[in-house]
């Protein structure tokens, strides 16, 4: 009796781990996750020493980009039903390697520039994250659902974990503080950022046979 007990949820947890039409959408949550698991960690150390933000002024950056996001998250949701969830994604897409770029090689600049580089690009990235959820969300039966997300979020974290330890073997810090080769994370966020967008758009051609 003991056996079956653990025998049952490790069965459907290999088996949903498992399941081909799973793999390619748990692929992409790890590829969606690995920009923003690299990047944040260095974001306050960057800001300061390389964008020459001061310490006091950082609280700012980040109350300014997050007061924002919560309007543009509602909006992200709309345009996805009314443009269409892939759409939407693409334009996350191009927005976030467009503002990964110019975020990573910034210089010193003003406070106003930090903030709209920084507010444009968590639009880029909630333009990914959400219609991606919404999409990826179809894939299961909706008996399959609750062991679908709960292996969906533990890939986000691994990945997460796994994209921090990259960054930090290839980030360096100078003895006068700045963070050096943060360049070379903004080219690797790039080439994730692609490499999702090509498996959604077999994800989304999968979910549109399915609905048919």
């Amino acid at each position: 009796m003991i056996w079956k007990w653990y025998d049952s949820p490790w069965r459907h947890l290999t088996g949903t781990i498992a399941a081909p039409s799973y793999a390619m959408a748990f692929a992409t949550t790890a590829f969606l996750v690995t920009g923003g698991y690299m990047l944040m960690p260095f974001g306050s150390v960057y800001t300061v020493n390389n964008l020459g933000i001061q310490l006091t002024d950082l609280p700012t950056v980040y109350l300014a980009s997050g007061a924002f996001t919560i309007f543009t998250g509602p909006l992200v949701g709309r345009a996805s039903d009314a443009f269409g969830k892939f759409r939407t994604f693409i334009f996350g897409c191009v927005l976030s390697i467009v503002m990964v770029l110019v975020y990573t090689h910034l210089g010193r600049v003003s406070l106003i520039t930090v903030i709209v580089v920084t507010v444009l690009m968590f639009v880029g990235i909630f333009s990914r994250m959400i219609p991606s959820q919404a999409l990826m969300s179809a894939i299961p039966e909706i008996t399959k659902r609750g062991s679908f997300n709960a292996v969906n979020a533990s890939v986000q974290q691994i990945s997460g974990g796994i994209a921090s330890i990259i960054a930090g073997v290839i980030v360096a810090q100078s003895p006068g503080g700045d963070l050096q080769n943060f360049d070379r994370l903004g080219y690797i966020v790039v080439a994730t950022t692609l490499v999702s967008l090509g498996l959604m758009y077999f994800i989304q051609r999968t979910v549109a046979e399915t609905r048919r």
